[in-house]
This record gives structure tokens, C-alpha cells and sequence, in this order.
């Protein structure tokens, strides 16, 4: 069979259409399950006064940190979703979904790191009881000492 350009490219459309829908309905899913979590461990694990680490370690259940998983989750499935709509987008557009992709990228390098911070550093050395200078990356400190809330909040 010859080459049909115009084939390779319908299926290529094809492939990022599909591939697309199926992001969208994960970055859905990982969304509507992140705002479940957070508002239900905000509600049973009500945020309290930053008192240090040491009342932080005491008071800590791995639980508070049950939507940090779909939140992690969400940022690779959002570059996968905006490049394929780059892929899709009419090339007189194109600039626009180019830009959104960049910051796409910007989101993916930052947010999965401080939710990967949280997870393992965070969590495990909560659990171990070594607590020296933890308070700088502990999210429930959400008093401004915070790292995740000064790179999430903060003007530059």
C-alpha cells in the first residue's frame, strides 16, 4: 500500500483524540476525588494553630494526606491532556495551546514535587520521630512557615 498522508495524519488525530477523551476523564476523576478527600480530611482533621514540630509529630495521622494521591496523580494526566489538544488544535490557534502546554509543564516540575515532599520526606520522618527542620515542609503548617504554602500562595 503507498504512503497516505492524509491517512497518517487522520490517524494521528485520531490517536490524540482518543488519547485526549481518556486524560480528560482521568484529570476529571483525579480532580473529583481530590476535592472529596480535602474536604473530608479537612473536616475530620480540622487544620490547627501551628504549635511546632514536636505538637505536629504528636498530632499527625497519615490520613490528612489521603488527597495528596490524586493530586499527584493529576499532573502528568493534564500534560498528557494538553498536548494532545495542542496536537488537535488548528494551526491558526496553535500559539495558544503551545502556551497553555508550557505551563502545563511549569505545573508538572513543581506540584507533584511537593506532594512527593510531603508523601515520603514529610510522612516518613513524622513517623521515625526526626523532626529537625520538618516544619519548613510540613503542608498542615499553612501559617505562612510553610514551604508548600509560600510556593502555592505566595506572590514572587
Amino acid at each position: 500500500m503507498p504512503w497516505n498522508p492524509t491517512l497518517e495524519i487522520s490517524t494521528n488525530r485520531q490517536t490524540a483524540i482518543s488519547l485526549g477523551f481518556w486524560s480528560a476523564i482521568l484529570a476529571s476523576v483525579f480532580t473529583i476525588l481530590f476535592i472529596v478527600l480535602a474536604v473530608v480530611t479537612t473536616l475530620v482533621f480540622p487544620p490547627k494553630a501551628w504549635s511546632g514540630a514536636q505538637t505536629y509529630a504528636e498530632n499527625f495521622n497519615v490520613l490528612e494526606m489521603a488527597s495528596f494521591i490524586p493530586a499527584f496523580l493529576l499532573a502528568p494526566t493534564v500534560v498528557v491532556l494538553m498536548a494532545c489538544i495542542h496536537c488537535v488544535t488548528p494551526e491558526t490557534k496553535k500559539v495558544f495551546s503551545l502556551i497553555a502546554l508550557a505551563f502545563a509543564g511549569v505545573y508538572v516540575a513543581i506540584i507533584p514535587t511537593n506532594y512527593y515532599l510531603q508523601l515520603f520526606v514529610v510522612r516518613l520522618n513524622l513517623e521515625s520521630g526526626t523532626l529537625d527542620g520538618l516544619a519548613l515542609l510540613a503542608s498542615r503548617t499553612f501559617i505562612l512557615s510553610s514551604l508548600h504554602w509560600r510556593l502555592l500562595v505566595t506572590p514572587s
